[in-house]
Formats: C-alpha cells, sequence, structure tokens
C-alpha cells in the first residue's frame, strides 16, 4: 500500500506567485489569440500557421502572445520544480 505524500512544507509566496502567473499568462495567451481572429479574420487558422499573425497589423499583439505562452510553463514549471514532500515518504 502506498503512503500518501505529506508535504514537508508549505508552498511559499513565491511558489503560489509563480503558480497563479503561470494560469493568468495561460489565459492571457488565449484571449490575445481570440482577439486576433477578431482584428485579422482574413488569416485562416485552419490552414495557416498561428505566427502568421505576426506579419500583419496587429503584430505586437501575436508577440505578445508568444510571450505569455512562453512565460506559462516557465513559471509553472518553477513553481512545480522545488521540493514540496518530505524524504521521509520517498
Amino acid at each position: 500500500m502506498t503512503k500518501p505524500l505529506r508535504p514537508d512544507r508549505p508552498m511559499s509566496n513565491t511558489d503560489r506567485v509563480a503558480a497563479k502567473v503561470s494560469l493568468v499568462a495561460g489565459a492571457t495567451f488565449t484571449v490575445l489569440l481570440l482577439g486576433l481572429h477578431l482584428v485579422e479574420p482574413e488569416y485562416d487558422p485552419t490552414w495557416r500557421f498561428v505566427s502568421e499573425y505576426a506579419l500583419g497589423h496587429a503584430g505586437w499583439m501575436m508577440t505578445l502572445a508568444f510571450g505569455e505562452w512562453t512565460n506559462c510553463p516557465t513559471r509553472s514549471g518553477w513553481s512545480t520544480s522545488r521540493p514540496h514532500t518530505s524524504s521521509r515518504w520517498a
């Protein structure tokens, strides 16, 4: 029978903030990408690359969206990479 993992220490404020930033970055990416579909309807995302939005007049939105897309897994990795479990249960 496996024993449940018990936190050795609670999540620090830095880890909580990193997790929240990751969620906000993911939501921001989604909103920006949906906004680009509305701003530049001439791009058909079913057969064109999403990165082609960066070539249009609202390219700054796609650049910002790519930044948020990068930020999401980076912060998620930061909040989950630090040990939160006790070695006595490992």
